[in-house]
């Protein structure tokens, strides 16, 4: 008697998983008759509320489906792992982070790139990743243009503290190199020290509280 319950159990549940794919109907989370593109991005920083609404804003002018998905940030493992989840999604466009040192990072980029989803970097290129095309700061001039003005304004005398995100970060070590080519120009004007903030306000505040003449080559933002 158990042996037949059981029988009949498993004719029933077979049944229910036949009936339930024959019916099955994917639903789409976009209209697939317009294009869908995704923003792969590290939140936190303010300028990227400003990348967000004129991401959207194109996407309504253009009749594009966009989407934003954030990491941690400097996760750049975390970050290729979102870059795959799009390429599998079939996304037909995907805009995200350059980083020409790391290797991984660049091999992903050009495995979706092959396969014809076109990527567009921001905020730092990497030439390497062959990309359809890098929209950002020449960060090394941005550097440089940071050393012009804190000259102008201490009269090309003073000892300066650069203040940077995190010294393994491409666009960081750009614009510092570019702030520092730039200082040989005056004489009296010498780089003292070198603080990593680590995108954190408190940990930049403790580093910094009494410093010299300060110049963030992060964002070239003058803070003296």
């Amino acid at each position: 008697m158990k042996r037949t319950i059981l029988e009949l159990g498993a004719v029933a549940l077979a049944l229910f998983v036949m009936l339930s794919v024959w019916n099955y109907r994917s639903v789409p989370l976009y209209d697939r008759e317009e294009q869908n593109f995704i923003c792969v991005i590290n939140p936190g920083y303010y300028y990227w509320d400003d990348i967000k609404n004129g991401l959207e804003q194109a996407g309504v002018e253009f009749g594009v489906h966009t989407e934003i998905v954030t990491f941690e940030r400097f996760d750049i493992e975390k970050q290729v792992e979102l870059l795959k989840k799009a390429a599998y999604m079939k996304a037909d466009g995907i805009i995200t982070l350059g980083e020409p040192n790391h290797s991984v990072l660049n091999e992903t980029i050009q495995k979706i790139m092959n396969a014809g989803i076109p990527v567009v970097l921001i905020d730092s290129d990497s030439e390497k990743s062959g990309r359809c095309c890098y929209v950002g700061t020449d960060n090394y001039e941005a550097g440089r243009l940071a050393a012009q003005k804190l000259a102008a304004e201490t009269g090309e005398n003073a000892s300066v503290m650069a203040v940077l995100s995190q010294m393994d970060v491409a666009n960081q070590k750009e614009r510092l190199e570019g702030f520092q080519k730039e200082l040989e120009n005056y004489g009296n004007m010498e780089l003292t020290v070198v603080v990593e903030g680590e995108a954190d306000k408190e940990t930049l505040r403790n580093k910094v509280q009494g410093g010299p003449g300060i110049v963030s080559a992060g964002g070239c933002h003058l803070l003296c």
